[in-house]
């Protein structure tokens, strides 16, 4: 402050700006290493093996569960041949939905495989 008035010192600002730059370069190159040392695990390794597939997280359509149902009384518990006859649709993920199923209506499920 000189006389009341705040003054600015420019080459302290330069400074600033300059560590901010400096600053900002370091964690582009931090983050650039970080991709560069992405680890890969014995899950992404299998999933890379079989390719990514990206109906993995689709909703089940109202058509699909009615074409679970209908294959479950056909097939039985037989999830990979159930798998074969929904289009894009994986063992697992026939294998969620049936438990799910079972767990929200048990009596539907006991009633279709019983037949």
């Amino acid at each position: 402050m000189k006389n009341g008035e705040i003054v600015v010192d420019e080459t302290t600002l330069r400074a600033t700006s300059k560590l901010v730059q400096e600053t900002e370069q370091e964690t582009e190159e931090e983050m650039e290493e970080e991709l560069d040392k992405q680890v890969v695990d014995e899950g992404s390794f299998i999933r890379m093996q079989r390719g990514s597939n990206p109906q993995l997280s689709k909703r089940w359509t109202f058509e699909e569960t009615e074409l679970f149902y209908e294959l479950l009384k056909e097939l039985g518990l037989n999830f990979t041949a159930i798998s074969a006859r929904i289009p894009g649709r994986t063992r697992e993920q026939i294998r969620k939905k049936y438990f799910k199923e079972y767990k929200s209506y048990p009596l539907k499920i006991d009633k279709l495989l019983q037949n």
